[in-house]
């Protein structure tokens, strides 16, 4: 049995110290790579480009951070793209910060897969959820 490997890249710049309403980008998805197969997307969230992370450069918003999260979910879903979702980095020195960031990608994903299954009104545990 063969396999291939076929890497596409997506990437959004969001400049530094945005956030969601203030956000400048410069985006490639991976709708913009013609020549590649899609079979899936690998989605790497990290937290280190937050303001207040010690290793991040970005100095990103948590509202920007989302948005980030949502044009990436976005773009899967109007490609029909499966889409797997690993939380990486977090290194601000208040770990609830790195806690809300991920905590916040993994809502938007539920709200996400809840959409694609039809579900129309979100449970009472996840009012906070945005709409399909």
């Amino acid at each position: 049995m063969r396999f291939a490997i076929a890497l596409a890249v997506t990437i959004t710049f969001l400049c530094p110290g945005t956030s969601s309403a203030q956000t400048g980008t410069v985006q490639g998805t991976v709708s913009g790579a013609p020549r590649v197969r899609r079979d899936a997307v690998i989605y790497l969230a990290g937290a280190d480009p937050f303001e207040g992370d010690r290793l991040g450069y970005l100095k990103l918003s948590k509202p920007g951070l989302r948005e980030r999260d949502q044009r990436v979910l976005d773009t899967c879903r109007r490609l029909g793209l499966p889409l797997s979702i690993s939380m990486a980095g977090g290194y601000a020195n208040d770990v609830e910060d790195i806690v809300d960031i991920h905590y916040a990608t993994v809502l938007a994903a539920l709200a996400q897969s809840r959409c694609l299954a039809g579900e129309v009104e979100p449970r009472a545990a996840t009012a906070t959820l945005p709409a399909c």
